[in-house]
């Protein structure tokens, strides 16, 4: 993803948004599994996120997240967010399927 747009400047525009890239990334991760496929996935919350640089309009990121522990309904991983190789985020995320 890359950011052009001059609004989104600033510290407290910037982390919503990454924290939104983390939970879409996290989404995907779970519809890719096939047993998941077709259902609905939520984003359930942030456990805890580390800020560790600011972005910019320009900037290229790369998101990961990491499933790290799938029961039933409830799903938990471990998001990060990159730029040119430096880490800008990370954070534990909760994701919940309906069945």
């Amino acid at each position: 993803m890359v950011f052009q747009s001059p609004t989104l400047t600033g510290r407290t525009m910037m982390r919503p948004l990454l924290l939104e890239i983390l939970a879409q990334t996290g989404v995907v991760a779970l519809l890719s599994i096939p047993e998941h496929h077709r259902q609905n996935v939520f984003f359930g919350g942030i456990r805890q996120a580390d800020f560790k640089a600011d972005v910019h309009p320009g900037d290229r990121l790369e998101s990961t997240v990491t499933l790290t522990k799938l029961r039933r309904q409830i799903g938990t991983g471990h998001g990060m967010i990159t730029c040119a190789g430096h880490e800008v985020v990370s954070a534990d995320l909760t994701f919940v399927i309906q069945t």
